[in-house]
C-alpha cells in the first residue's frame, strides 16, 4: 500500500472503537463475546500501528499504546467474567449483590450476572 498514513489512522480508530462501544452495551449476556471481539480489535490496532509507524508516527504510537493497554485490561476483564461464571452456592445479600463461593473463597457478584444454577439450593 502506498499511503501508510492510513494505517496510523486505522490503528487509532481500532484501538478506540471498543472503548466507545462499551458505553452502549446493556446486555450482560453478550458482554463476554464483546470482550473477545474487542481483544481482537485491539490486537489489530497494534499491528496496524507498527505497519504505519514510519509515515504517521504520532497516530501509530497512540494506536499501539492504547491497543496494548486495552488488550491487557480486556484480558483481565475476561478472566473476571469467567470467575463469575464459575461461582457456586450464591446467596443474595441485598442491593443487587450476592455472596458466592469461588474456589473456597467468598466473592461478591452482581445478581444480574448469575444464573439460576449458581444459586444455593435450599435443603
Amino acid at each position: 500500500m502506498k499511503n501508510k498514513k492510513v494505517f496510523g489512522i486505522l490503528a487509532l480508530v481500532l484501538a478506540l472503537l471498543p472503548i466507545v462501544a462499551m458505553f452502549f452495551i446493556n446486555d450482560l449476556s453478550i458482554l463476554k463475546t464483546f470482550i473477545v471481539v474487542s481483544i481482537l480489535l485491539e490486537i489489530a490496532a497494534v499491528v496496524c500501528g507498527f505497519i504505519g509507524k514510519k509515515e504517521a508516527k504520532g497516530l501509530s504510537i497512540a494506536g499501539i499504546v492504547i491497543g496494548i493497554i486495552g488488550t491487557i485490561l480486556l484480558c483481565f476483564a475476561l478472566i473476571g467474567f469467567s470467575a463469575f461464571e464459575s461461582a457456586t452456592d450464591c446467596v443474595v445479600k441485598g442491593d443487587g449483590i450476592a455472596v458466592c463461593n469461588y474456589m473456597g473463597q467468598e466473592i461478591e457478584v452482581p445478581v444480574e450476572m448469575l444464573s439460576e444454577d449458581q444459586m444455593k439450593k435450599e435443603e
